[in-house]
């Protein structure tokens, strides 16, 4: 039995979903092989040049039957994950700070500087893995490709 085959018998984890959707940028398109259970990144030759369109398929070229886009940065939403972790923090008096700075100039790094002053920065990326595990759950079911193979608790 080839690897490909052998990697399609085990099914697709969750986890592997989510650190396909972590490493994925506004330059790349990540598609899953359902028939190998495997993953082809496609990088926008605009942004890293033409060179790499030798290397990789065409989007255009994959059958769509069997490439299945995985939801991209646009379809994830990053920001509305960490605006409602502020919006979640218990602490009343910093609540308001974090929700000014996750609006203002340089949402990112100014939210992410207070949550790491006040200890939160591990609970924020805890709780982005989570929002980035029940997208990749949704997605597989979606795809009728559910896994049951590393169920995760969710906290």
């Amino acid at each position: 039995m080839t690897e490909a085959r052998a990697h399609a018998n085990r099914g697709v984890r969750v986890e592997d979903v989510v650190d396909q959707l972590d490493m994925q940028d506004e330059a790349t398109q990540v598609y899953l092989d359902r028939d190998t259970h495997t993953f082809v990144t496609i990088l926008d030759p605009l942004i890293h040049g033409d060179d790499i369109t030798e290397d990789q398929p065409d989007p255009e070229d994959l059958d769509p039957q069997r490439f299945a886009p995985l939801p991209s940065t646009f379809d994830i939403h990053e920001w509305a994950i960490l605006r409602d972790f502020c919006a979640g923090v218990e602490d009343t008096d910093l609540r308001p700070r974090l929700l000014r700075a996750v609006h203002g100039r340089g949402a990112f790094r100014a939210t992410k500087d207070l949550l790491s002053e006040h200890g939160l920065l591990d609970a924020w990326y805890a709780a982005r893995d989570r929002a980035l595990e029940r997208i990749a759950r949704d997605w597989l079911d979606s795809l009728g490709l559910g896994s049951d193979l590393d169920e995760t608790t969710e906290q």
